[in-house]
């Protein structure tokens, strides 16, 4: 019989809310016909949501009561950062397009923060 502990069912609950907030952001950039549709959007918010939910519940569970949550919160803004930049082109025209859609990738990562972190 495999039981789950307290922080293990928040971080699954957590994870699951991550994923339908990510599906809706998702799914209106689908709808748009915009880049970084349902799947991207969605695998954003759970990958940040499981970080931050990791980062939170890691020290507590290994009575670690110094650790920083913070730290891999940080670094997951880092990283998404470099992953909307590559999403921001300057065409022929001299036009520079995928600034939104990098927003929205940077946004449902905080929202995937923010959930994780239990907010």
């Amino acid at each position: 019989m495999v039981f789950i502990d307290e922080y293990e069912l928040k971080i699954i609950v957590r994870v699951a809310i991550a994923f339908i907030v990510g599906v809706i952001i998702g799914f209106d950039r689908e709808r748009s016909g915009k880049a970084a549709g349902i799947r991207t959007q969605m695998l954003v918010s759970v990958g940040s949501a499981l970080m931050a939910s990791i980062s939170v519940f890691l020290g507590p569970k290994y009575g670690n009561l110094t650790a920083d949550p913070a730290r891999l919160m940080a670094q997951i803004i880092t990283g998404v950062g470099f992953l909307g930049a590559g999403v921001i082109l300057k065409n022929g025209n001299n036009k520079v397009i995928g600034v939104t859609t990098a927003a929205t990738i940077w946004t449902t990562a905080a929202l995937g923060i923010a959930i994780g972190a239990g907010f």
